[in-house]
């Protein structure tokens, strides 16, 4: 549900009604706080609010140690900073199969993962993170088709793009910044049905 009406919840709704003014009708939210991406997009599916089709992914997955895992104080910040719970840590493929199953009953339209294997923003340069394992990124791949859900990842830097690639998900987010595709990869994405969603500015 909507909290309060306040700045935040005022300038959301503001967006989606500019969105869909300016001719855009289907957006995806990848990796929201749950509360907030369902409240709107509730009110926009009961007409009591203009907007696009929102497709969410809500709670996305990353490994223990891995990217966002920072420790369990600004774990809990992260999620007062961005209104609920973003992240689900599973240690091992027990988790990953229910907090799979928590999302789908959330409403998700795909299963999103973080395939980073070193910051982003800030941090020591020689830093590393870890990393989902092929076996896993394959079991969330097949949980995924027994749900008839999509599958997308975040790779920033090659080492997860190819992972993302090998494990056939369905999207990458963002480009490469470490090294551009090569041909082989490119050919791979093609046989694996992998695409990429770039980060455009205007």
């Amino acid at each position: 549900k909507l909290s309060g009406i306040h700045y935040f919840d005022a300038q959301r709704m503001k967006n989606c009604e500019y969105a869909l003014s300016k001719g855009c009708t289907t957006v995806r939210d990848s990796n929201g706080a749950y509360d907030m991406v369902n409240g709107l997009k509730e009110e926009i599916d009961n007409n009591r609010l203009l907007g696009p089709r929102i497709l969410p992914s809500h709670t996305a997955l990353t490994p223990p140690g891995g990217m966002w895992d920072i420790n369990s104080v600004m774990n809990k910040m992260a999620e007062m900073i961005f209104g609920g719970k973003i992240i689900n840590y599973p240690k091992n493929l027990k988790d990953i199969k229910r907090y799979i199953k928590e999302v789908v009953a959330m409403g998700s339209y795909s299963i999103k993962i973080f395939l980073e294997d070193k910051p982003i923003y800030g941090g020591k340069e020689d830093a590393t993170y870890n990393m989902f394992t092929d076996e896993q990124v394959k079991y969330v791949r097949d949980l995924a088709d027994e749900h008839s859900k999509l599958v997308e990842s975040h790779a920033l830097f090659m080492k997860g793009a190819r992972k993302a690639i090998r494990g056939k998900v369905n999207s990458i987010a963002h480009m490469t910044l470490d090294e551009s595709y090569s041909i082989e990869d490119a050919k791979m994405m093609v046989q694996n049905n992998v695409a990429i969603v770039p980060t455009m500015s205007l």
